[in-house]
């Protein structure tokens, strides 16, 4: 989410939310930069299952900085919660999951005879058979 040149802002950024989670403990409604508790619809909430933000944190997609452009269907990390070890397993363990169901979904085309070229045939196919 964040650049290594914007370490700075980052390290801000975690300070402010800590500051706010000791001042207010009630944030489940509302996005924890702007305050305002509408469009919970484009709200990321920091976690996943069996994971608790110690900042509780939440925010609009749009308050973000860099602002995401659409809510991630992955587990979100406030930048709070990105430095910790255990999130970062995490990371990685889910980045492992997913790069092994893309190698059995290309194993199991290659085994239907859906390899490279003959799927790039019935890509070219397509193409030629569009109005």
């Amino acid at each position: 989410l964040f650049e290594e040149g914007e370490e700075g802002q980052l390290k801000r950024l975690c300070k402010e939310l800590e500051k706010r989670a000791e001042k207010e403990t009630n944030f489940e409604d509302g996005c924890r930069l702007c305050g305002w508790t509408g469009k919970e619809d484009l709200q990321v909430l920091c976690g996943h299952e069996g994971y608790e933000c110690p900042v509780n944190f939440s925010a609009h997609t749009f308050c973000l900085s860099p602002p995401l452009s659409r809510v991630p269907e992955d587990d979100y990390y406030c930048p709070h919660c990105v430095k910790d070890e255990d999130v970062q397993e995490r990371q990685r363990e889910v980045k492992l999951e997913k790069e092994r169901a893309r190698q059995q979904m290309r194993e199991q085309r290659e085994a239907a005879g859906m390899g490279g070229a003959n799927r790039n045939w019935v890509a070219s196919m397509r193409r030629s058979t569009q109005y």
